[in-house]
């Protein structure tokens, strides 16, 4: 698979090689959840899933906020110190805003329960500001070992991830544990940091941190938490968003359907994307002409478009019977439900994962007014299917239209702006 992805990507040789160390762990790591997938949807129901997927939604929504998007800047400086001061406000925010959402969860728990309808996540709840603080840890850590092209252990960080989320999610439904998954997500994240941090703590590094930099930099970088993690945030809460909103006007039922869903639809984005994404945003900042950058953005565009084809095909072919054979045949609606999303999930697929050119051009803002526009029509798209027509299979058909316009305007946005600066 990677032999045929790297004759694909036949540009530039360093992108490739970059490109294709990423996908061998991450291909591994979503090979690990693939077959692991038929066990999990024998040992737990479409229930727990939906109490799984409302819980990653909630954690989901607050971690976006859980660094500021200083992670982000990391990328951005020439200078190591620089970069390694950066990593260090991003990990200490990261705490600062965790513990704030133990507290409020802690004062707040039967305002937050009963307004968003999350009694159906009970004691969980409380898991929720460990997972935003492990997500930021490892976003921060992320950005820094990319930073330094360390691509082998970003690797093997996220077949470290996928592996330990699978055991304990196993073991956890052989005893029966109905928040397995959520433990085997947490247990996940915090193996992933931590592994992180051993391969790339050196303690000569420690010498570099210097809080009045930090301080200088958390200014010079202010457009990242100012503007960049509303953009985000808006776009968590249209990814997120949704799933809360299912759950409260169609149940649990329908939610493990749509869970289950967009985990497969995900998959080439998380197998693929996410490797040329993390290689992209390294790529970007440092070629120097904007013709080059262009030419890598169409390339990259049109390779990412027939790589999706072949997945696209075989669910509206074959998804109903595919999900039925791989997960049981009470997940036979999901995929008929599948073949609704194919549109959205790729131009989702395209354009997403080559979106950091606008943190690369500094052009926040348009993130922010894109992610805006985005996060209304999803939330539209569901209502108007439930109140006009009272089906999820019209909300979902509105959610996807959405998607499928909101992502084919970005890939125009992002043409347009390379053209532009030309």
């Amino acid at each position: 698979m990677i032999t045929k992805l790297k004759n694909i990507f036949n540009s530039r040789s360093s992108f490739i090689k970059n490109i294709s160390t990423l996908l061998s762990g991450t291909v591994v790591s979503q090979l690990i959840m693939v077959v692991s997938s038929p066990i999990l949807t024998r040992l737990f129901t479409p229930n727990d899933f939906g109490i799984f997927s409302l819980f990653v939604s909630v954690s989901g929504i607050i971690s976006v906020i859980a660094t500021l998007r200083y992670e982000m800047a990391i990328m951005l400086p020439k200078e190591t110190k620089k970069s390694f001061n950066l990593l260090i406000l991003s990990i200490l925010i990261s705490f600062i805003i965790s513990f704030i959402t133990f507290l409020l969860i802690l004062a707040f728990n039967k305002f937050f329960v009963k307004t968003f309808e999350l009694d159906k996540i009970g004691k969980w709840i409380l898991l929720v500001p460990f997972s935003v603080l492990f997500t930021g840890l490892y976003q921060s850590m992320n950005y820094w070992v990319n930073k330094n092209k360390s691509y082998k252990e970003l690797s093997v960080s996220r077949v470290l991830q996928s592996s330990s989320t699978v055991v304990i999610n196993i073991i956890a439904g052989l005893f029966k544990i109905s928040g397995g998954l959520i433990l085997g997500t947490l247990f996940g994240q915090i193996f992933s940091f931590f592994y992180l941090l051993l391969k790339s703590f050196k303690r000569r590094l420690l010498k570099l941190i210097n809080f009045r930099l930090i301080k200088k930099l958390a200014v010079e970088y202010s457009d990242f938490p100012i503007k960049s993690t509303p953009g985000i945030f808006l776009n968590v809460l249209a990814n997120y968003f949704p799933v809360i909103l299912i759950s409260t006007l169609y149940g649990n039922t329908v939610l493990g359907f749509f869970a289950l869903i967009i985990k497969i639809l995900n998959m080439p984005l998380g197998i693929i994307g996410s490797a040329v994404s993390q290689v992209f945003y390294q790529e970007s900042n440092d070629l120097k002409s904007n013709t080059k950058l262009l030419d890598l953005f169409k390339k990259t565009s049109t390779r990412l478009a027939l790589i999706f084809t072949i997945p696209a095909i075989i669910i509206l072919l074959f998804g109903e019977t595919i999900f039925a054979v791989v997960f049981g045949q009470e997940w036979a609606e999901a995929g008929r439900l599948s073949k609704i999303f194919i549109p959205y999930y790729a131009m989702r697929f395209i354009f997403s994962t080559q979106s950091t050119i606008l943190t690369t051009k500094r052009k926040i803002g348009i993130e922010l007014a894109f992610n805006f526009i985005f996060l209304v029509l999803q939330i539209a798209g569901i209502y108007i299917g439930y109140y006009f027509f009272t089906s999820y299979i019209y909300s979902f058909t509105f959610l996807t239209a959405s998607g499928f316009i909101m992502y084919s305007a970005l890939g125009v946005i992002l043409y347009k702006l390379l053209k532009k600066e030309n």
